[in-house]
């Protein structure tokens, strides 16, 4: 009897420094400091020249001069400018009037744009392309353009010996005027052709290399019947 109340009370005792011990407050985590971006200011614009038949051309951003002769096919490189609204003009080299194009556009900073001038000879446009995007690294990412004004849908294909038709598609859907559609991949190198929904070849690139970590810009441009010159073609340039 004397045993088990003896053990009753060691019993007791033990009780409140255990329950003590399992309700303790656990010690605060440490708070990982928080990295604060700041912004340039800046924007990135380059120019790109898809007017088929133009002139070559000198690009002015709110009145300053920033590209000279600029040919079709060309493409600038990237050049800083305030971010915000901004006035881009694009007149005959050499010239200040007529203005060929004027328009405003509104830039977010810390961004890339390719501002490319297409459409017709009596009626030029300007399409603003935004280039910033992640990518996965050890990959390549092309970024793929249509500029063909008033040209049809097109597919982006690639020559294969495996497939029955001769090509493997590059995009998986089909490529219609203004639009860009990207595509991240392994690195290799490649040809690239430009086909009719039907599989018509209409074009085929030289070779391109497509390197681990880069963007790349792909632009498909001229008229849509057009001979010389102004046929279809393919042109590409690094994205910042």
């Amino acid at each position: 009897m004397k045993n088990s109340l003896l053990l009753l009370a060691l019993g007791a005792l033990s009780i409140p420094a255990f329950a003590q011990t399992a309700t303790a407050p656990k010690p605060a985590a440490p708070t990982a400091e928080k990295k604060v971006v700041k912004s340039s200011g800046q924007t990135s614009l380059r120019f790109l020249h898809a007017l088929p038949g133009g002139p070559s051309v000198d690009i002015l951003v709110d009145g300053a001069k920033v590209s000279t002769a600029l040919g079709y096919k060309k493409i600038s490189a990237y050049m800083p400018a305030k971010s915000g609204r901004r006035k881009i003009q694009v007149v005959a080299t050499g010239t200040s009037t007529p203005i060929l194009i004027e328009e405003p556009k509104t830039f977010a900073a810390d961004k890339s744009f390719t501002v490319a001038i297409h459409g017709t000879k009596s009626a030029p446009k300007l399409l603003f392309i935004t280039d910033s995007s992640k990518m996965a690294e050890g990959r390549t990412k092309v970024r793929a353009t249509h500029l063909v004004f008033g040209g049809p849908t097109v597919l982006l294909t690639t020559p294969s010996t495996r497939a029955e038709a001769g090509f493997a598609k590059f995009l998986a859907q089909p490529l219609a005027f203004g639009e860009t559609k990207s595509k991240t991949f392994k690195p290799t190198a490649n040809k690239l052709q430009i086909r009719t929904p039907e599989g018509k070849l209409l074009k085929e690139s030289a070779e391109l290399k497509f390197d681990a970590n880069q963007q790349l810009g792909i632009y498909v441009l001229g008229e849509a019947n057009g001979t010389g010159d102004n046929a279809l073609d393919i042109v590409s340039a690094p994205i910042k």
